[in-house]
């Protein structure tokens, strides 16, 4: 092969089998693009930080919505990233998310923009449930229903039944030993409380013979 050859031989002709660099034009883009992305999960994180701390009152009468009967099965999270989103509450096991909304979400931009995420949401297999802010703190019983009734339509419905079944062994062993101990108490106390003082049998006297003859007289 000829100098000239050399120069005009395709790549795969390379003895050595060098690998040709991408220009580094390619390189600071890639680069740029790859800090940028990791700069916007960083400041994601950050943000979802900041607000688990200042959950508002509606978020908070939500994750205590949460913590009750079972759904604590369905092990939530709170103001997680997801993507490039924040979501208010999140349980994986039963790929659920739960909204709430205040008034800004009902303008038209907002609206399409939470479609928007819907549908991605959708697409990772995550079902969406709504409320308003209101909702949260007036209809506890309502809200707690339907995320209840979700969660019973996916896998985490297994999960739920088994904290049913044990949280009810718990209290019936608990009652069990309330029952126990009450009755233990009263047993030690019974002796104290029904023995009665004795009672002095007054001893009648003897009369003697003459005096009874006489009284018969």
């Amino acid at each position: 092969m000829t100098p000239q050859d050399e120069k005009t031989a395709p790549y795969e002709a390379n003895p050595k089998g060098r690998r040709a660099s991408p220009p580094q034009s390619s390189l600071r883009d890639d680069s740029s693009s790859i800090e940028e992305e990791r700069g916007a999960r960083a400041w994601l994180r950050k943000r979802a930080k900041e607000m688990r701390r200042e959950m508002t009152p509606h978020e908070k009468a939500t994750w205590r919505i949460l913590h009750e009967g079972e759904l604590v099965a369905l092990y939530s999270r709170r103001q997680t990233v997801f993507r490039d989103y924040i979501l208010d509450f999140v349980s994986h096991p039963a790929r659920l998310v739960v909204e709430i909304d205040g008034a800004q979400h009902g303008s038209p931009e907002q609206t399409e923009h939470d479609a928007q995420r819907t549908v991605m949401l959708n697409g990772q297999g995550y079902r969406v449930l709504r409320f308003w802010n209101n909702e949260a703190i007036s209809d506890r019983d309502g809200v707690w229903r339907s995320i209840h009734q979700a969660a019973g339509e996916t896998p985490a419905r297994a999960r739920m039944q088994r904290w049913r079944e044990q949280e009810t062994t718990r209290i019936q062993a608990a009652n069990a030993h309330l029952t126990s101990s009450s009755m233990e108490e009263v047993a030690a106390q019974r002796p104290e409380e029904v023995r009665a003082p004795a009672v002095k049998k007054k001893s009648r006297k003897a009369i003697p013979e003459g005096a009874r003859s006489g009284e018969e007289r």
